[in-house]
């Protein structure tokens, strides 16, 4: 919306956090980081992910995480 402005912005961040929704949007994010952790460790021979891609997707994981902070 172009006539959303900073003021208006930051009372709707405040809004969100204050009834719950940031905290559970940042579970939701939790539980998938988990789950991805969880598979990269449980990879088998046959489902190996190659390194390029592996690598691609710890920095896209690294970008979300720092993005949480």
């Amino acid at each position: 919306d172009p006539e959303l402005t900073l003021e208006t912005a930051l009372q709707l961040r405040d809004m969100l956090t204050e009834c719950g929704a940031e905290a559970f949007v940042r579970g939701l994010v939790d539980e998938q980081l988990t789950a991805f952790y969880e598979i990269l460790a449980g990879e088998s021979e046959e489902r190996r992910i190659p390194p390029g891609v592996r690598e691609v997707l710890l920095h896209l994981v690294a970008r979300i995480e720092g993005r949480k902070s």
